[in-house]
């Protein structure tokens, strides 16, 4: 049987390897703080880089949005004079047969569609944002097929 003096010894044995380990993760707490600390100036120091930067002009909008904007009263014109009196006013500019506007769900669906029957390659619908800003600023060039 153990004596007193080698419970005790053994209990501080243990509480000396236990406080060793909250040592080592304690150390390991710091550095991620110190890792996250060095990430945030950096982000700080990007931002406010971008901040001083000169804004760029906005790109020149592609013939073919503009044709789309040109046509899209005379469009919606006809489609006025084909719901009748269920037409709705509104202030946008591409809208259902009956005026209202796009629910994004169909919009997504009818964008699906009409890529297809184009034989365009098939994008995100998101995507035609980025590519219309290219084109802007390379207009002209060819995209891939």
């Amino acid at each position: 049987m153990a004596s007193h003096f080698e419970r005790l010894d053994q209990g501080e044995s243990a509480a000396r390897d236990q406080l060793s380990g909250l040592h080592e993760e304690l150390e390991r707490i710091h550095k991620q703080i110190a890792d996250a600390e060095d990430r945030l100036r950096r982000l700080a120091i990007t931002r406010e880089t971008l901040k001083s930067l000169p804004a760029d002009p906005p790109p020149a909008a592609p013939e073919q949005t503009s044709t789309a904007h040109q046509s899209a009263p005379a469009e919606q014109e006809l489609a006025k004079q084909a719901a009748g009196e269920l037409w709705t006013d509104s202030d946008f500019v591409f809208t259902t047969r009956c005026g209202t506007p796009f629910e994004p769900r169909n919009f997504n669906h009818r964008f699906v569609d009409r890529s297809a029957r184009a034989g365009v390659r098939r994008i995100r619908l998101h995507d035609t944002r980025r590519a219309l800003r290219e084109l802007g600023k390379h207009p002209g060039k060819q995209d891939r097929k």
